[in-house]
């Protein structure tokens, strides 16, 4: 297949694709990119970190991590590619997109209950069990607020079963698994995330983008997307009281949530864009194969 269609260069994402691209692209000389999202099946199993160190050395070209964080951890557990970069992600979102979620979202929120919410695999990473306790907990001082999870996994029956076990089933709404992402978060005021490591989550960068305030752990690459009490709230991770905390306090002060949706707008819009991801992975393209240039498609 490689044969047929002649590529300069094969990007792949994961463990195995890397493994099997590089195999093939090593017999037809074509340079193999790397992208690392996360730390994953890495923190798995030790067995998995000496795979990637083996395919770094010898059938990667380059590597992409998608926050500093993720590029020290990787350095750190011995996987370094000849070229590894750090290149956020960015979002592409059109105005036209934005224009018609914010007409809206004033609309919304102004005639329904506070609605918290987040988006996202139901997975272990996640931390879902962590966010219904806290929300149980801001139940018990808001109980007007609601919770929306949108997304869907293996874990999804336990934690609707959680969500009856701590009384709030009746205010939280599991979506499942929906393509209409923008259309979904136009339902929300507050986006949530609550993992236990993350390189840079587009879903993150999503709300943010439509001037959603957010409150994340303070793990992975989040700190680099989200300033504390400037973009949104950064808490403990896996600290149910202190997610419940910033629930709360974002649910009862209205001009705190617009200053941080502000903050949150303008960082992704600024600093986490399409083009400019794609000019970085160009850059990095043009060094992985010894080119001088690569236009844009």
């Amino acid at each position: 297949v490689l044969a047929s269609c002649s590529p300069d260069i094969i990007h792949v994402h994961g463990l195995k694709e890397n493994c099997l691209a590089g195999l093939a692209a090593r017999r037809q000389g074509i340079a193999v990119v790397r992208t690392h999202h996360g730390r994953g099946m890495l923190d798995a199993r030790r067995f998995y970190r000496i795979i990637e160190r083996v395919s770094a050395r010898c059938l990667t070209d380059a590597a992409i991590a998608v926050s500093d964080d993720l590029a020290t951890y990787l350095r750190r557990i011995g996987i370094v590619p000849a070229i590894l970069r750090v290149i956020r992600n960015g979002l592409k979102v059109s105005a036209t997109e934005i224009s018609a979620l914010e007409e809206k979202l004033p609309a919304g929120r102004s005639s329904r209950n506070l609605v918290f919410g987040t988006v996202g695999r139901l997975v272990p990473v996640k931390n879902h069990r962590c966010l219904l306790e806290a929300f149980r907990a801001t139940c018990d001082d808001i109980d007007s607020t609601r919770l929306m999870v949108i997304g869907d996994g293996p874990l999804r029956g336990s934690l609707e079963a959680l969500s009856m076990e701590l009384g709030i089933s009746d205010k939280v709404t599991f979506s499942g698994f929906r393509d209409n992402v923008f259309e979904c978060l136009s339902a929300i005021d507050v986006f949530v995330l609550c993992s236990l490591h993350e390189g840079i989550p587009m879903a993150l960068l999503e709300a943010m983008s439509v001037g959603l305030p957010v409150i994340c752990t303070r793990v992975g690459g989040i700190p680099e997307v989200v300033t504390d009490e400037v973009s949104g709230l950064l808490v403990e991770s896996n600290n149910a009281k202190a997610i419940a905390q910033a629930l709360i306090r974002l649910a009862r002060d209205h001009h705190l949530r617009g200053r941080l949706a502000a903050g949150a707008a303008s960082t992704v819009r600024e600093d986490f864009s399409y083009e400019r991801t794609l000019a970085e992975t160009i850059a990095l393209y043009e060094a992985a194969a010894g080119f001088d240039d690569i236009d844009a498609c």
